[in-house]
């Protein structure tokens, strides 16, 4: 099933001198998803080398899972698959400012309109770059595909307009939205970030209808590994880009204070034993202390941009897939 492409509008275009794809382009890649896939990565491959930024692989095969959020799949042998590049990029800031990766990434979702088990992701990571930075060079690179308007959200003053929780200034507001959420969702056991997760895709995500709805000022709970925002008590420098009601891009500016976000990882589900790695290069020099990133699920930005409701016609190659991993 397809939806009528969002109309286009001059908001992102003129933020962007990158090459972009016009309509009549995307039109003729509608019925051909993985080409679409190819041409998009190329674009944006070259886009970035011509910005001075090196590209580097990571490691497929890993040590170590990763969280109790987000499990990796196993592997017989006891190693692990990689579910994103993100912690493995940023070490090669030790070598280069400025750096991307563009990785086959394995999780194991239940495959459905919006998760494959075998997907791409694009990540960046800038050694000293701000939030404001990372978020600009971010909408100059989804520009490439998408033309639409562009709109802002705060999560943290939906959360004090829909449950009077002050992520701000309330020392205990963290509790507060535990609770309120719990008692929302009739789930006082269940932890917090899983709620949070269905809110935003309940309640935010519907707002990026024919758009970008760029949504920052999250709570911690949804990124531990983002510094905390200034002057606020709860507030993480996390930005989401969504568009058609999909998440399609996350990035954030990593909190310099590494043994604090370690910390604050293990609070709420998010550690994993990468986490003690990164911490370990950032204190021995090796990777800086002070840098941004994101990444893009590039399926999931294909689809959207070319008015698909679902990324299951991305499928690598499914007569070599798994009956499990077939598009239905």
């Amino acid at each position: 099933m397809n939806l009528s492409p969002p109309k286009i509008s001059a908001s992102m275009t003129q933020f962007s001198n990158a090459p972009r794809f016009d309509e009549k382009r995307l039109s003729m890649l509608r019925d051909d998803p993985l080409l679409m896939l190819a041409e998009t990565i190329q674009a944006m491959r070259l886009h970035l080398w011509d910005k001075g930024f090196i590209e580097f692989s990571t490691p497929v095969i890993r040590a170590h899972d990763s969280c109790d959020v987000i499990p990796r799949i196993p592997l017989l042998d006891g190693r692990y698959l990689q579910d994103s590049p993100a912690l493995a990029l940023r070490r090669q800031l030790g070598r280069h400012d400025k750096v991307f990766s563009v990785g086959q990434c394995f999780r194991p979702d239940r495959i459905d309109d919006t998760h494959l088990q075998q997907f791409h992701m694009l990540d960046i990571y800038i050694r000293d770059a701000s939030l404001t930075e990372i978020v600009d060079l971010f909408r100059e690179i989804v520009a490439i595909v998408f033309d639409g308007p562009v709109e802002r959200l705060s999560v943290a003053q939906k959360l004090r307009t829909d449950f009077g929780v002050d992520l701000f200034k309330d020392p205990d507001s963290m509790t507060a939205l535990h609770a309120k959420l719990a008692e929302a969702y009739g789930s006082p056991d269940e932890k917090l970030f899983p709620m949070l997760d269905r809110w935003i895709s309940e309640e935010v995500e519907p707002l990026s209808l024919n758009k970008c709805l760029i949504v920052s000022e999250f709570p911690y709970a949804a990124e531990a590994r983002a510094k905390p925002k200034h002057g606020t008590i709860a507030v993480a420098d996390r930005v989401e880009f969504q568009i058609q009601g999909v998440e399609v891009v996350h990035l954030y500016e990593d909190d310099p204070d590494v043994r604090g976000f370690v910390e604050r990882a293990k609070v709420y589900g998010h550690y994993g034993p990468e986490d003690d790695i990164i911490r370990e290069l950032v204190e021995s020099g090796q990777a800086p202390r002070h840098s941004a990133g994101g990444a893009i699920g590039l399926e999931r930005l294909c689809a959207v941009c070319l008015g698909l409701t679902t990324i299951q016609g991305f499928a690598l190659s499914p007569e070599f897939l798994s009956e499990y991993e077939r598009p239905s």
